[in-house]
């Protein structure tokens, strides 16, 4: 195929993140336009499905100018199974193949020259037809290709614009029957999502019928919840099952399960108003999905849509019957590591600390309904998660037993006075792979005689500070408690803004405090407890205390720390 390409230069063989769901993908370019090539396999599983597609595009459409299309997705322009038409910010169209000929003959040795096949009316009226667009649609089960099919052009968004939202109400609709504008209302309302075989088949379509809707909603609104399942829905409470799976027993205060016919809903209610706790803590990847009635949120997509999933190491037990979710279920494939890559994790290391508020990377967020969006709960989240302490993947630079650099966070000695805490900053700077960045900060240590100017380091696999807790502030304060997996960092720090004041040096800027886990039961901070010696409230402080400094206002925009600034943190902490 790519002989036919003369004007176009070959880039690579790897999807743009825009196509990034297909398997098989070779991007070219055009001056500066990406166009990727796409097998119809990757579109079109079934091959009737795919004959009968075919049996709608007669011939490919090899140029059509001044067609009004957006540029987001590819049209179904389909010729010997391969998709090959191509839309530029112009406004015109291309269609590139090496093997056209008629079905009755046989493919010809040299492919011809591109020529006019049919006229931009004709391809205005192909994807105008409503059949045809509804068709389509017809043969998309992964929701990534209904949305970019759907913003493709005029027609196929306005034929397509409650494709999604039917494919939600069929899902929902043997759970609750006509109750879904109530139920949408409710979960917008309360914030609650829903997690589980549901939302799976939100993301990839499907005929499977899920019995279990799963619904976690944050604390103080369980009861609003169970009576609209109980009342409105007439489910019964199943009495025997009081407690939720082990591995939420550390993010989940209330737990029910409820049972009408063969249909069962579940409904966890968060410890805190951040229910990403809750989904991070899930036993394996594959199960960190979630829903609301306009948006589908995956952590690890790529895994997930293959079937495949790795353990989070929250699980301690893999014995039938002990566990939920992907686990229980023999079409998903369970990894205890990433060692089945059989290369370097990279980003998806599970020792790599990953944040909700930065939906940027492996993430993938899909909102289909404005009206119910999801990524202003992702970016008011203080969840950050991983699901192993240590990568088990012998070519993974974070394996410990592979790598004799790697520093172990928290310390097996706490930082406590100026000594300890010079050892500790020798292994931050042996640490391999090295830091991108390191930010000063003041380090006010348990036993220390004053305040220390210390290096923080952006976390493993972060090149660009994005968020304050992308921060590894693990190497001066222990903020993890005994859950090693999963932490509100929201709960480990607290911030002060200096008001605007041209008198005060401190003007214009902000500090955050990150504090020890209480749950640790760290020793009492002497060094605060001097500088506070005469205000008896303040004297209770336990633990290091780290003090990050930034802007006012914007606590992401982080600045370094000097000792100019010991003054008027003393100040803050005498507060």
């Amino acid at each position: 195929m790519i002989s036919c390409l003369k004007d176009f230069e070959v880039q690579s063989n790897t999807p743009t993140p825009r196509f990034s769901t297909y398997r098989n993908c070779t991007c070219v370019a055009h001056g500066t336009i990406q166009y990727p090539i796409v097998d119809l396999s990757d579109i079109i599983r079934r091959w009737e499905d795919r004959a009968k597609m075919k049996g709608l595009f007669k011939a490919g459409f090899l140029w059509a100018p001044n067609l009004t299309i957006r540029p987001d997705f590819i049209s179904f322009l389909v010729q010997e199974g391969i998709i090959v038409f191509f839309i530029d910010d112009e406004e015109e169209a291309y269609a590139l193949n090496d093997s056209f000929h008629d079905d009755a003959g046989p493919a010809t040795e040299e492919p011809p020259s591109p020529q006019p096949l049919h006229t931009p009316a004709d391809v205005a009226m192909t994807l105008s037809t409503p059949s045809i667009v509804q068709e389509i649609y017809g043969y998309l089960p992964l929701l990534t290709d209904v949305l970019a099919w759907r913003s493709s052009s005029r027609w196929t968004q306005s034929i397509g614009q409650s494709i999604a939202t039917r494919r939600f109400t069929r899902i929902t609709h043997p759970f609750i029957g006509d109750y879904a504008a109530e139920l949408r209302h409710l979960m917008y309302a309360w914030g609650a999502v829903i997690t589980g075989s549901c939302a799976l088949q939100m993301l990839t379509g499907g005929d499977d019928a899920p019995n279990n809707l799963n619904i976690v909603c944050p604390s103080g609104s369980f009861d609003v919840l169970q009576e609209f399942i109980l009342d409105s829905l007439s489910y019964r409470q199943v009495d025997a099952v009081t407690r939720c799976n082990y591995a939420f027993c550390a993010v989940v205060r209330t737990f029910a399960k409820y049972r009408r016919g063969r249909l069962h809903i579940t409904l966890c209610e968060a410890i805190g108003d951040d229910i990403f706790d809750v989904i991070t803590s899930s036993p394996t990847t594959g199960d960190m999905l979630i829903m609301t009635p306009g948006s589908v949120v995956a952590f690890y997509p790529e895994w997930t849509l293959n079937g495949v999933a790795v353990l989070n190491h929250v699980v301690t037990s893999r014995i039938p019957g002990k566990n939920v979710g992907c686990i229980e279920n023999d079409r998903n494939i369970i990894h205890e590591s990433t060692t089945f890559l059989q290369r370097p994790c990279r980003d998806l290391c599970p020792a790599l600390w990953r944040n909700i508020a930065d939906n940027e990377g492996c993430t993938l967020v899909l909102e289909w309904d404005k009206r119910y969006p999801i990524r202003p709960a992702m970016a008011r989240s203080n969840t950050a998660w991983r699901i192993a302490e240590h990568c088990a993947n012998p070519l993974c630079p974070y394996n410990p037993l592979t790598n004799a650099r790697l520093a172990r966070l928290p310390p097996i000695l706490p930082v406590s006075d100026r000594l300890t805490t010079r050892e500790q900053e020798a292994r931050l700077h042996d640490h391999y792979p090295s830091y991108v960045k390191c930010y000063m900060g003041m380090l006010y240590a348990s036993a220390a005689l004053t305040p220390l100017l210390v290096p923080v380091p952006l976390r493993d696999g972060v090149s660009q500070l994005k968020h304050i807790n992308e921060l590894e502030v693990l190497h001066w304060v222990d903020c993890l408690g005994e859950n090693r997996f999963n932490a509100d960092m929201a709960r480990a720090r607290k911030t002060f803004n200096i008001i605007a004041n041209t008198s005060s040096p401190a003007s214009g800027y902000g500090y955050t405090f990150f504090r020890e886990h209480p749950a640790l039961y760290p020793p009492p901070n002497a060094l605060i407890r001097d500088i506070t010696s005469d205000l008896t409230s303040h004297n209770n402080v336990i633990g290091n205390v780290l003090v990050i400094k930034h802007a006012a206002g914007n606590k992401h925009n982080v600045i370094d720390l000097t000792s100019q600034d010991i003054k008027i943190i003393n100040s803050l902490i005498r507060r």
